[in-house]
C-alpha cells in the first residue's frame, strides 16, 4: 500500500510538474521594455500571480527560490531546478525557521532570494513577514517588484495568477527599502505594512 501510494505522489507531481511546463511555454514569446536592476545579494518580491516574468527573466542568475513542498509546490520546483534556480523548501505553515536559517546562508554565499509574499496560498496580496524578515536578519535590500503586461486573470485560482498573452511586452516597476536589522517588533510589522502598500501600488491591476 505504501508503494501504491508513493507511485500516485510521483505520479500525480509528474503530470503537475508537465502541466506547469506547457503553461510556462508561453514565456517563449514574451518580450522585456526593460531590466530588472538589483544588487546582489539581496532579497525579491513578487506577488504570486505576477511571478512568471520574474522567474523567467532572472532564471540562471544564482538566484534562489523559497517553495513549499506540497504537490503543486514540489511540481514548480523540478521545473524552476531546470532554469538554474536552487530551491529551499518551506512556508509560513511549515519548516518556516529551518527555511530561513537556509535563505540567510544562500545570501551570505551571494545569492539572490526571490520570494512571493503572499504564497503559497493567499490571501492574495497580502504580505506575509518572510521577505522583510529574511532582508532584516541577512541585513541585505528588499526590492518589491511588479512586472506590467497584458494578460488573462484565472480567476479560479486563490491568486486570480495573470496569466501572459502570447508575445506581451513586459515592463519591470521595482522599488528598494532598507530594512534595519536592529528594528523592534513594532517597527519591523511597520515595516511589512509599509511593503505591502508600496507593493500593492506597483501592482499589475489588468482585469
Amino acid at each position: 500500500m505504501r508503494q501504491e501510494t508513493r507511485f500516485s505522489r510521483l505520479l500525480l507531481r509528474g503530470i503537475l510538474s508537465f502541466t506547469i511546463r506547457m503553461l510556462f511555454y508561453i514565456k517563449k514569446t514574451l518580450r522585456y521594455n526593460n531590466s530588472i536592476n538589483v544588487s546582489s545579494p539581496c532579497v525579491i518580491a513578487v506577488f504570486h500571480d505576477e511571478m512568471l516574468p520574474v522567474l523567467d527573466f532572472m532564471k540562471h542568475s544564482n538566484s534562489v527560490i523559497l517553495t513549499s513542498k506540497n504537490h503543486v509546490g514540489s511540481s514548480l520546483a523540478k521545473v524552476l531546478s531546470s532554469w538554474g534556480y536552487k530551491i529551499v523548501y518551506g512556508s509560513s505553515g511549515s519548516r518556516g525557521k529551518t527555511a530561513l536559517e537556509e535563505l540567510i546562508q544562500e545570501i551570505k554565499n551571494g545569492k539572490i532570494v526571490i520570494l512571493t509574499p503572499d504564497g503559497s496560498r493567499g490571501p492574495r496580496h497580502k504580505m506575509k513577514a518572510g521577505a522583510v524578515i529574511l532582508a532584516k536578519k541577512a541585513n541585505v535590500p528588499l526590492y518589491l517588484l511588479s512586472p506590467n503586461y497584458k494578460g488573462i486573470r484565472i480567476k479560479l485560482l486563490w491568486d486570480k495568477f495573470l496569466y501572459p498573452l502570447p508575445f506581451a511586452t513586459v515592463t519591470f516597476k521595482s522599488v528598494k527599502i532598507e530594512v534595519k536589522s536592529d528594528l523592534n517588533r513594532e517597527e519591523t510589522n511597520q515595516k511589512i505594512n509599509e511593503a505591502e502598500n508600496l507593493l500593492k501600488n506597483l501592482t499589475n491591476y489588468c482585469t
